[in-house]
C-alpha cells in the first residue's frame, strides 16, 4: 500500500513537473516587416558572389549586452554637406570660374593634374573689386604645406581660407598652367547654415529598382535643382531622377546580380541663388538567397528560452540567425543569442537558446521583446533578413 501511494505520488509529481513545460510551448507569428526592416519576397537559386566561408560546424552563443547610448536608434546614415566641387580645364581657370560662399571663412582648395600652382598668382573678384587671393585669406597653403600635413598627392594643390570675401566670387589663375590640365575646385562653406542632406531610404536593398535616396535642403533659396547618380562597386554610374518630394531613383533598370556590394549615392543640388551643395552616402545591394519564415516556436524551460526560427534558403551556405531579448525599453540590458549552421536549399530551422542565467543577469523575467532578428549569409557575407521588432513574448 505504501508502495502504491509513493508510486502514485511520483506519477502525480511527474505530471505536475511536466505540465508547466508543456504549457510553455507555443507557436507565434512574427510581427509584419516595418519601415527599415529587410525582407525578401523572392529568392534566387544562384548566388552572384563566391563562397568565402565554407565552414560546416555549428556554433551557438548567448550573452548579456549592456545598454549603450543610441541603442535602438539605428538606421540609414543621414549625410550632411556644406561642400561642393567643380571640375574645369586649365584654360577655364585662366579665364575665371565663379564660386559662391554663404559666409566668410570658407575653405577653397584648387588641385591641378599637372603643372605647379603658385598661390600668389591667384586673384579673386568680390563685390566688384579684384584682389589677390592672399589679400582675402588669413591662411594660404601650397602643395608643400599640404604634403607636410599628410595630404600628399600626384596633383599640385593650393588651399586658402577666405576670411575677406564671401557671396559670389570670381576665382582666376594668372600663372602658367596647361590649357588641358584637369582642375578640381573644392569649396567647404564651413561657417554656413545652408546644409543639404541625403539619406538612403534603407541601408540595404535586394533590387536596384526599389533603391531610392531622400534629399533635403531646408536653407535653400527657391526651388532646388537636384542631379546625381548611383555609383556601383565597379565604378558604373546610373543617373538619378528626382520627384518634387526630393526622392531620387535610378532611371535605368539595373540587375542586382551585376554588382552586389557597397554602392554610393552622389547628389548635387543648386538653389535659386546659385548655392551648390554636394552630398553623398552609401547603401548595399544584395542578392536575396534567404529569408525568415513567419511562424516561430517558443519553449520556456528552467534552462532558459528556446526560440526556433524558420529560414527559407535559395542557395546552400552557412547562415547565422541572431536576435536580442529586451524588456522593450531603451535603458536596460539585453540577452543576445546567435546560432550559425550550414543549410541546404529549402525550408530549415535554427533554434536560438537564451540561457536562464543570462536572462536573470539582464533582469528579464516577465514581458520581453524579441528584436533585431537577423539572418546573415556568412558564406558570402551579407545580411539577408532583419526584423527590428520581431515579436512580444
Amino acid at each position: 500500500m505504501h508502495y502504491r501511494i509513493s508510486l502514485s505520488l511520483l506519477v502525480m509529481s511527474g505530471v505536475l513537473l511536466s505540465a508547466p513545460a508543456e504549457a510553455q510551448r507555443r507557436a507565434v507569428t512574427l510581427n509584419a516587416p516595418s519601415t527599415g526592416d529587410l525582407h525578401a519576397t523572392v529568392l534566387t537559386d544562384r548566388a552572384s558572389q563566391p563562397v568565402i566561408n565554407a565552414r560546416r560546424e555549428t556554433v551557438a552563443l548567448s550573452w548579456v549586452a549592456r545598454a549603450t547610448s543610441g541603442q535602438g536608434t539605428r538606421g540609414a546614415h543621414r549625410a550632411e554637406s556644406r561642400h561642393y566641387t567643380q571640375r574645369v580645364r586649365g584654360d577655364a581657370l585662366a579665364k575665371g570660374v565663379e564660386l559662391y560662399t554663404a559666409a566668410p571663412g570658407a575653405v577653397v582648395r584648387v588641385s591641378a593634374s599637372k603643372g605647379r600652382l603658385d598661390p600668389l598668382a591667384f586673384s579673386v573678384v568680390s563685390n566688384g573689386r579684384r584682389q589677390t587671393l592672399a589679400a582675402v585669406s588669413d591662411q594660404l597653403v601650397d602643395a608643400d604645406n599640404l604634403r607636410a600635413a599628410g595630404l600628399d598627392s600626384a596633383a599640385t594643390s593650393v588651399g586658402a581660407r577666405l576670411t575677406g570675401a564671401s557671396g559670389h566670387i570670381g576665382l582666376r589663375y594668372d600663372g602658367q598652367l596647361d590649357a588641358d590640365a584637369e582642375v578640381v575646385v573644392s569649396v567647404f562653406d564651413r561657417q554656413s547654415n545652408i546644409v543639404a542632406t541625403a539619406q538612403s531610404r534603407a541601408d540595404q536593398f535586394f533590387d536596384a529598382a526599389n533603391a531610392s535616396v531622400a534629399v533635403t535642403w531646408p536653407g535653400a533659396t527657391g526651388p532646388v535643382r537636384w542631379r546625381g547618380a548611383a555609383v556601383s562597386p565597379d565604378g558604373r554610374r546610373y543617373t538619378l531622377s528626382f520627384d518634387d518630394s526630393g526622392n531620387g531613383r535610378m532611371t535605368q533598370r539595373v540587375a542586382p546580380a551585376s554588382a552586389p556590394g557597397l554602392w554610393e549615392w552622389r547628389v548635387t543640388g543648386t538653389d535659386a541663388n546659385g548655392v551648390v551643395r554636394d552630398v553623398s552616402t552609401a547603401f548595399t545591394l544584395t542578392t536575396a538567397v534567404a529569408k525568415l519564415g513567419e511562424q516561430v516556436r517558443i519553449i520556456r524551460t528552467p534552462g532558459g528560452i528556446d526560440i526556433t526560427v524558420p529560414v527559407d534558403v535559395g542557395v546552400e551556405g552557412r547562415y547565422e540567425v541572431r536576435a536580442a531579448l529586451t524588456d522593450g525599453g531603451t535603458g536596460g540590458a539585453s540577452v543576445i543569442a546567435a546560432r550559425a549552421e550550414w543549410l541546404a536549399p529549402g525550408r530549415s530551422e535554427i533554434t536560438l537558446r537564451f540561457a536562464a542565467d543570462h536572462l536573470k543577469g539582464a533582469g528579464l523575467s516577465s514581458t520581453m521583446v524579441l528584436g533585431d532578428l537577423t539572418v546573415t549569409d556568412q558564406s558570402r557575407m551579407s545580411v539577408q533578413a532583419r526584423r527590428r521588432h520581431a515579436l512580444t513574448l
